[in-house]
């Protein structure tokens, strides 16, 4: 690799902006690559680029969902494509992203955002209680 190609690489690296999240009582850092929009319509609109081609699973709809309610964000507009030519759009608000895309095949919610929440609080809950003593570090 030259040496011009690794300094764009690194330099592609950093995010797009950076806040703090509170969750309970966690106060978090966090990095994000989340592309927004707003106008006077809407306070702010998420952007997710989805090929056609590619399976969109609950999981899929989660990382979405999970996104915004860390950027405060009220709302995801989704743009289908196929090699870069517009399929169509779709525009849900956050809170129900769960509700109408976030259903298994057998037609189970596949997360719901309390269970979320419960299961990141006791992750985080575990790595405050662990990850403490030098040279203990987690992300």
């Amino acid at each position: 690799m030259q040496e011009s190609e690794k300094q764009r690489k690194v330099g592609n690296d950093s995010f797009l902006r950076v806040l703090f999240w509170q969750f309970h009582n966690f106060r978090m850092l966090l990095g994000s690559d989340l592309l927004l929009f707003s106008n006077e319509k809407y306070v702010a609109v998420s952007l997710h680029l989805w090929d056609v081609t590619r399976q969109v699973t609950p999981l899929t709809w989660l990382e979405a969902w999970l996104d915004n309610v860390m950027a405060s964000v009220p709302e995801l507009a989704i743009c289908y494509h196929h090699n870069g030519v517009v399929q169509g759009y779709e525009l849900l608000k956050t809170d129900d992203i769960f509700l109408l895309k976030g259903i298994s095949e057998d037609g189970t919610p596949a997360f719901h955002p309390y269970v979320v929440q419960q299961n990141g609080l006791s992750v985080l809950r575990f790595l405050q209680d662990n990850c403490k003593q030098d040279p203990g570090a987690y992300w």
